[in-house]
């Protein structure tokens, strides 16, 4: 007879939906922490970057918007990345204001964040 073992592990598939609430939720924890912020942000900008694929989470696309802003105007190891950082981050919380009335980007935006 021949033996076949059955310990095979398959790997473990995300979908993006978990994909992007797992970068999320270290996201915000780092954040609030105060810790790790430019793996933060970095987590942040995954989440966000999920939540433009379709079946992902709205409101966890919305967050990490807010999440992403924030690091573009108050961490400076991220935000020296781009060339405009303020400007981008205006453009995040326009499209959240706009596109889903969301009151905190809206707040933000007039505060001239």
């Amino acid at each position: 007879t021949v033996e076949t073992s059955q310990n095979v592990t398959a790997p473990v598939v995300e979908t993006p939906q978990q994909q992007q609430l797992k970068a999320y939720v270290t996201a915000r924890r780092d954040l609030s922490k105060g810790t790790n912020k430019l793996n933060a942000c970095n987590s942040a900008q995954r989440a966000y970057n999920y939540g433009k694929l379709a079946g992902t989470n709205a409101s966890v696309y919305i967050d990490s918007g807010m999440l992403v802003a924030r690091c573009l105007t108050s961490v400076p190891a991220y935000s020296s990345r781009f060339s405009n950082p303020k400007g981008q981050a205006n453009k995040i919380l326009q499209n959240l204001a706009s596109n889903y009335n969301h009151a905190g980007a809206k707040r933000m935006l007039k505060q001239g964040q």
